[in-house]
């Protein structure tokens, strides 16, 4: 039973080390990479605004909707950067019903955009006229800020090694020897 006390508390005491840790690295960490992540979202914001200023000229010129395959045609002629229009797929009916829940029911031309950023895919839907990209620093952190982030980890790291020292199996030093200390 010792050996399930022990080993319990050992892992308690992995996981407190884990939190503080990670409590460390959120307060210490350079803000400035959410700072440069909404950067770069606004950038794909541009781009997205620009292909739907596309595909909404075309719309009013033919009624319909470019194919996916004018469209890659039109994006890949438009200069080639990181967060450009030619890095982005057009999204055409039918769409999930996932879709269609989160987003609403789409009109006759409705389309939506899709970017991979390299973790996480970003999107712009033309009857909402909103994209998934958030540019408020707060979203990027689990409770509005690092320093919250910090605190939450570190009380984290508290009860867990609270935790780990009520499983330890305390021993006195007379019960190893079978006497009483009294």
């Amino acid at each position: 039973m010792n050996s399930v006390r022990i080993i319990a508390s050992l892992a308690l005491s992995l996981v407190a080390a884990l939190a503080m840790l990670i409590g460390g690295v959120s307060l210490l960490s350079d803000s400035s990479l959410v700072d440069h992540t909404i950067y770069d979202s606004r950038k794909i914001e541009a781009s997205f605004k620009a292909a739907a200023a596309y595909v909404d000229s075309r719309i009013q010129e033919t009624g319909s909707t470019p194919t996916s395959e004018e469209f890659e045609a039109w994006s890949n002629a438009q200069p080639s950067e990181i967060y450009g229009i030619n890095r982005m797929m057009l999204d055409l009916p039918p769409y999930t019903s996932a879709f269609i829940q989160e987003h609403g029911q789409p009109p006759k031309n409705g389309y939506a955009f899709h970017y991979w950023r390299g973790e996480w895919a970003e999107s712009y839907v033309s009857w909402t006229k909103k994209s998934s990209m958030s540019f408020n620093r707060s979203d990027y952190f689990m409770f509005g800020s690092a320093e919250a982030d910090a605190r939450f980890f570190f009380a984290m790291s508290f009860l867990f090694g609270i935790v780990a020292l009520i499983f330890w199996p305390w021993r006195r030093r007379a019960d190893k020897s079978g006497t009483d200390a009294t």
